[in-house]
């Protein structure tokens, strides 16, 4: 039986740092064995979903964290030793997981980070496919050991599924966030460097779009918890030290976002990005991956406007010409 989870004001619970110690072992795991390929950054965005926030639609289907999250780094391998196209690598990564959130109606966002890293950033080793399914075996094992869900802890977009009631109002998200982030994978490959469409970013633009939170208060924590999470996992990775700079990353980022009551999961994946990119020139990746999320953002919410707009004018027409048939009969 699935119970409600009881939160205690004032205090950090323990399952809040259940994202720095997946990180810190996958981390540590790497140095140690010398395997980098074994990093995936959403694993501290998938361990936030799974034990700090649990949303019921995932703690009741939470083999799916292990089931879906091994089948799309398998996916995002294989896309990635092929030899087309690589914007039609990125595309038909992002157009798979699209579709296996919508018809699953599944919550799972970040698994676009996991399935498009290895293509962005050509990882081919079989191990990042292990490393994967050991990590979401583990949190899916320990969602299932503890099948309490939070009834009215924090609340965001991250919670919620990409199914509303309203099936064609989930269609259009859909198709809006697809074409955005097309013309942003398009434009990368033309003009930018990879680090410009950073997974995590499609990961955030997605949650955000599913709510659409447009108040400038909103945005501006939003944003300032982004730009903390890119600045703050770079220079910590180039300054203090590759593995101890990203864990006091994810530790700072996570601490940040619980205190402003905006636990983003994507921050976390965000924070210790530079694990993988790598990056020869901080400030240009800063802005790239901030270029990415402005773009994906913005062009979601305006296509989405001009979307409703469309599609409120079109129904007041139906409407006006239905009642003039009726007036005439």
């Amino acid at each position: 039986m699935v119970q409600v989870a009881k939160t205690t004001r004032g205090k950090v619970p323990y399952r809040y740092f259940a994202p720095v110690v997946s990180v810190a072992a996958m981390l540590i795991v790497a140095a140690l064995t010398h395997t980098p390929s074994i990093i995936f950054p959403e694993a501290g965005a998938i361990a936030t979903i799974a034990i700090v926030l649990r949303p019921r639609p995932v703690i009741d289907r939470a083999p799916l964290i292990a089931i879906l999250a091994t089948i799309d780094a398998v996916i995002g391998v294989l896309l990635a030793g092929f030899s087309g196209l690589s914007v039609l690598r990125e595309a038909m990564s992002l157009f798979i997981v699209l579709c296996e959130l919508y018809f699953l109606r599944s919550s799972l966002i970040p698994l676009i980070s996991v399935t498009m890293l290895p293509v962005v950033f050509h990882i081919t080793s079989p191990l990042y496919v292990v490393s994967v399914s050991a990590m979401s075996i583990l949190l899916s094992g320990a969602t299932l050991l503890d099948k309490t869900y939070n009834h009215k802890d924090e609340s965001h977009s991250s919670l919620k599924t990409l199914s509303f009631s309203d099936g064609h109002n989930n269609a259009r998200i859909t198709l809006i966030f697809t074409v955005v982030a097309l013309i942003w994978i398009g434009s990368t490959h033309l003009f930018l460097l990879p680090y410009f469409m950073a997974p995590p970013i499609f990961v955030s633009a997605l949650d955000w779009l599913q709510e659409q939170h447009v108040e400038r208060s909103f945005l501006i924590r939003r944003f300032c918890l982004l730009f903390g999470a890119t600045s703050i996992g770079e220079l910590g990775y180039l300054y203090i030290g590759h593995i101890l700079g990203s864990i006091l990353a994810i530790t700072v980022v996570l601490l940040a976002a619980k205190v402003v009551s905006d636990l983003h999961p994507p921050l976390m994946a965000i924070a210790i990005l530079p694990q993988v990119v790598r990056p020869s020139n901080p400030g240009l990746y800063i802005f790239g991956v901030l270029l990415g999320l402005i773009v994906l953002y913005a062009g979601s919410h305006a296509l989405d406007v001009a979307a409703s707009r469309y599609l409120k004018t079109r129904t007041s027409r139906n409407h006006s010409n239905h009642f003039d048939v009726e007036e005439s009969n």
